[in-house]
């Protein structure tokens, strides 16, 4: 059975660090469950480089098997954005959007901090 959050679809659309969620989606990875939330590239930004930030990415919600507790994080980057997240902390609306808008945000300073080492 798949993760339900109660109002989860109210994200889609919203806008993170300028970047406009476009898709969630409940799959199954390797017999886990999980949701991927999708982002587009920005306009005009050349797709597929997954080296700046106005790439398209997508943020992942994936129970942890061993112990039952959670990670959100940017796929790709999962060193730096990971969030461990305890199921109440994903059931409340609140706290899992402030999670989510986190992991963008770590995402994002990832990339600021890198284009300003490669000048």
């Amino acid at each position: 059975m798949v993760l339900n959050i109660d109002g989860i679809q109210k994200m889609n659309h919203n806008i993170f660090c300028g970047r406009e969620l476009v898709k969630i989606e409940s799959t199954d990875h390797f017999t886990i469950k999980h949701y991927v939330f999708h982002f587009d590239c920005l306009p005009g930004f050349q797709p597929g480089s997954f080296t700046e930030w106005g790439d398209k990415f997508a943020i992942h919600l994936v129970r942890e098997p061993k112990n039952g507790s959670y990670e959100l994080y940017w796929m790709g980057l999962h060193g730096v954005t990971c969030q461990r997240l305890d199921i109440s902390e994903v059931k409340n609306f609140s706290a899992f959007y402030n999670y989510f808008k986190m992991v963008v945000e770590l995402g994002k300073r990832y990339w600021d901090e890198s284009k300003s080492y490669r000048k």
